[in-house]
């Protein structure tokens, strides 16, 4: 959801045809990359989405649709890329290497930088506000799900006290974080980290 209120997701119609979709005043919208056999939204602010589709060959990639404008997003060299959040006309997500290493990305200005927490196996960067702050999750070496938050050039870990997974998905303006956790009981919660 963005500041205006606009919501953006994905829906399944018929067996298994996913569509994005746009929900503005009450009205819903299909968001279909052409040509696409899957298409995902994830993403939205001041109008402009961003997702993910699957091309008829099963290549993954990234998308952003902006004033009636699509235009793919794809990692150069990157095996299949995943666009998952945007603010402020900066885009994360998440991309293969060629050999099947998973790793965050920021696209600003056209430029991708790749995001890969110190020491993960895997990294997916899931949300960023308008100050840059990126929020998401990463594996350690032992399997172990994180959350984690890049500011300024710095990562912090974000775990729930006592969960055997954490993940942070979303961040707002003033720097408040949800995800969600798995306890013990490898039951999924919610959570909000306020600032």
């Amino acid at each position: 959801i963005d500041g205006g209120g606009d919501i953006v997701g994905s829906y399944f119609a018929g067996g298994l045809n996913q569509h994005g979709f746009l929900l503005r005043n009450g009205t819903f919208t299909t968001v279909d990359v052409p040509g696409a056999i899957v298409t995902s939204a994830s993403g939205i602010n001041s109008g402009n989405i961003v997702g993910t589709y699957f091309d008829s060959g099963f290549g993954q990639h990234g998308f952003l649709l902006s004033n009636g404008k699509l235009t793919t997003i794809d990692m150069p060299g990157a095996l299949a890329t995943a666009a998952a959040g945007i603010d402020s006309g900066n885009i994360v997500g998440t991309y293969f290497d060629s050999a099947f290493r998973q790793h965050g990305f920021l696209l600003s200005d056209g430029k991708f930088t790749p995001i890969d927490v110190l020491g993960a196996s895997a990294t997916t960067a899931a949300e960023i506000n308008g100050h840059g702050d990126i929020v998401g999750y990463y594996l350690d070496n032992a399997f172990r799900q994180h959350g984690f938050l890049l500011s300024n050039g710095q990562y912090t870990v974000i775990d729930v006290p006592g969960a055997t997974a954490s993940a942070a998905s979303g961040i707002d303006g003033a720097g408040d974080i949800v995800g969600y956790y798995l306890d013990n009981a490898f039951r999924q919660h919610g959570f909000l980290l306020a600032k």
